[in-house]
């Protein structure tokens, strides 16, 4: 990209716009401490932590650039993505968020024009999710796969509804005859079955 110092999505750094003097990366790495006991605490690592750049300089805007330039640095920083971050010279540094832009005016002129706004823009590395691995599988309860040599779920059957029971029921009518003498009831056997069970 020639004149062009730095790309950050749509933005230009260069001397004919915001032209920094001073870039500042800081990368940071996770070593936290794991305490024991009697003994010195144990410091684990835990991967890279967050990469921060910051960019500072100056505008001239009555020489270059205009007093535009931190209004676009905003529009860029106001869309909520990450930007592709590029130099000069090719290479990409990947992707960052606008986290601050601070800018700071001196030498005016008589109507308050800036001579001279002096600027600086933090960024912080966004990391993408490699593949779908880092993402959580949901699977629901009804359509999850048995584990290799688990039971089956026993499914509980209902009992049949029981129908209510009328009283009298399963005694003999009073016409009927007695089965284990063969004789007929007689009137103290029929008034025995109940009400309604009389003759």
């Amino acid at each position: 990209m020639a004149g062009v110092m730095m790309a950050l999505g749509d933005y230009r750094f260069s001397l004919d716009t915001a032209a920094y003097d001073t870039l500042n990366r800081e990368s940071e790495y996770r070593w936290p401490l794991q305490e024991r006991l009697t003994v010195q605490p144990a410091a684990q690592f835990l991967g890279p932590g967050a990469e921060k750049i910051s960019l500072s300089g100056s505008i001239f805007p009555h020489f270059r650039g205009g007093l535009g330039q931190l209004d676009r640095m905003r529009a860029e920083a106001e869309k909520g993505e990450s930007l592709l971050l590029t130099d000069g010279r090719g290479r990409v540094w990947g992707r960052y968020g606008v986290t601050k832009i601070a800018e700071t005016q001196s030498v005016f002129f008589d109507d308050g024009t800036p001579r001279r706004i002096d600027f600086s823009i933090d960024l912080v590395r966004y990391h993408e999710d490699q593949g779908d691995a880092a993402s959580p599988v949901k699977v629901q309860p009804e359509t999850a796969a048995p584990k290799v040599g688990a039971k089956p779920a026993s499914k509980t059957v209902p009992a049949p509804a029981k129908k209510p029971v009328s009283p009298g029921a399963g005694l003999p009518k009073p016409n009927e005859v007695n089965p284990s003498t063969g004789a007929p009831y007689t009137p103290a056997q029929k008034a025995a079955f109940g009400p309604g069970r009389s003759i």
